[in-house]
């Protein structure tokens, strides 16, 4: 469907990366910023939207929302205005085609490989998000101030290991940090004027005397692997086992035995090595939670649409669940339907629907209108429903539907899809008619 999209983003990072070599650095820290987020919304606690590689931090903040853009990891991201020239040229030649989560992943990848590092494969199809929050940002992303427990709880949060953490540790071996970054370890670990114990006495003077020299810097940029921080090596992995990582989190992988001698191995092998490892963990890092095919457009279309006040939440939640279901909690492109679905998270829920049926009084209706409950949604100013179709303006049994899912809600929160009442309610009512019938 645009069989020219790689090559066009290819040959703009080849000819303008080599103007700001920096950047290469820049646009893989945004690359792995944009993964780590997961989001879950106050207003769609329903919902735990996995964000992974979806492009959400591109989004700019509203009066309503501060958005990851805002958070502090994210203050210093750079490389915006690049994916957005590069975004221009793709819509040029496939207009809504080519997502931007797809071209961060490319333009991260191509902008490496353009300074001499490493390639490794980059899968496409990613959609993009439409949520961004900034909390999440803050929670999600690890920190320079990181020690081992917090990186491994992290990493793993996102189903990579400790030899992903080293390996994606590794891209520290290009580009610049900012003071504020470390200047703790320099002039208040403990929060009593002291340095970091763990860090270098030689270096720590050195950083102290020539670059951040005060504690409240905020502006100097130092090199995180000094001498060699446009090359893609293994030199950072030599400044580690000096104790010479700029970073909290750079030393907090030689704090631990199985890190520590994973980094030992690195250095003991030949670049290519490193190379082929870590191009293995950027391909993994980059399929986080990614979302594919139509789900995306189906959350952002409810999102957007339905998020008013015209709709009523129970109806959002309902499809909330419909659309975890459908993006089979990980985000995958296929739901997969199964008997007794909520057998272990809301066991009385088909109980509570029979029993619901068998003392109501009224009549049966045939409920079976389609699998995913939007015939519950009511128009809006900007879109007419499937209510206001003519063969459903006499389709009666709303208000049934509406106190099945009371009941089923007082029992179990959150857990059980307008779509899988509507299906059992159908059943149950016909089977009920079938039993009472001379």
């Amino acid at each position: 469907n645009c069989p020219k999209a790689e090559k066009i983003i290819q040959d703009f990072v080849n000819q303008h990366i080599h103007n700001a070599p920096s950047l290469a650095a820049a646009l893989i820290r945004m690359h792995f910023h944009d993964c780590f987020v997961r989001l879950l919304t106050e207003k769609f606690m329903f919902l735990p939207l996995i964000q992974g590689c979806d492009a959400s931090l591109l989004l700019n903040s509203t009066s309503n929302n501060q958005a990851e853009k805002a958070a502090t990891p994210n203050l210093t991201v750079r490389g915006f205005d690049f994916i957005d020239r590069v975004k221009s040229l793709v819509e040029a030649e496939c207009p809504g085609i080519v997502s931007c989560a797809d071209i961060i992943a490319l333009v991260a990848r191509d902008s490496i490989v353009a300074t001499g590092g490493p390639f490794w494969r980059v899968p496409t199809g990613r959609r993009d998000g439409t949520i961004s929050n900034r909390s999440e940002a803050l929670n999600n992303i690890p920190p320079p101030t990181g020690n081992f427990s917090t990186l491994q709880r992290l990493f793993s949060n996102q189903g990579l290991d400790l030899t992903d953490l080293v390996l994606l540790s590794g891209a520290h071996t290009i580009g610049v940090s900012h003071c504020s970054s470390f200047s703790a370890r320099l002039y208040n670990f403990t929060g009593v004027g002291d340095q970091d114990p763990a860090l270098d006495s030689e270096y720590a003077a050195n950083l102290k005397a020539k670059k951040c020299t005060n504690p409240n810097d905020n502006t100097t940029i130092v090199e995180m692997d000094p001498g060699s921080r446009k090359t893609f090596d293994l030199s950072y992995y030599s400044h580690l086992l000096k104790r010479r990582g700029l970073f909290q989190s750079d030393a907090a992988l030689t704090t631990n035995p199985t890190t520590k001698t994973f980094v030992t191995k690195l250095l003991q092998g030949p670049i290519q090595n490193f190379y082929d490892e870590f191009a293995k963990s950027m391909e993994k890092m980059g399929r986080i939670n990614v979302k594919t095919g139509s789900t995306e457009v189906l959350l952002t279309y409810i999102v957007s649409k339905y998020s008013n006040s015209d709709l009523k939440m129970g109806v959002i939640r309902c499809f909330g669940i419909a659309i975890l279901v459908l993006l089979g909690f990980l985000g995958s492109t296929q739901a997969q339907l199964q008997l007794g679905f909520y057998s272990k998270n809301c066991p009385k829920a088909e109980k509570i629907i029979q029993d619901f049926l068998l003392t109501e009084k009224s009549a049966f209706l045939p409920l079976i209108q389609g699998c995913d409950a939007s015939l519950l949604l009511n128009s809006t100013s900007n879109n007419q429903a499937e209510k206001d179709a003519n063969p459903n303006l006499t389709v009666r049994g709303f208000d049934f539907i509406d106190r099945v899912k009371s009941l089923v809600e007082a029992d179990c929160p959150g857990i059980v899809s307008c779509a899988d009442i509507i299906a059992l309610v159908a059943r149950d009512s016909i089977a009920r008619v079938a039993c009472e019938s001379p």
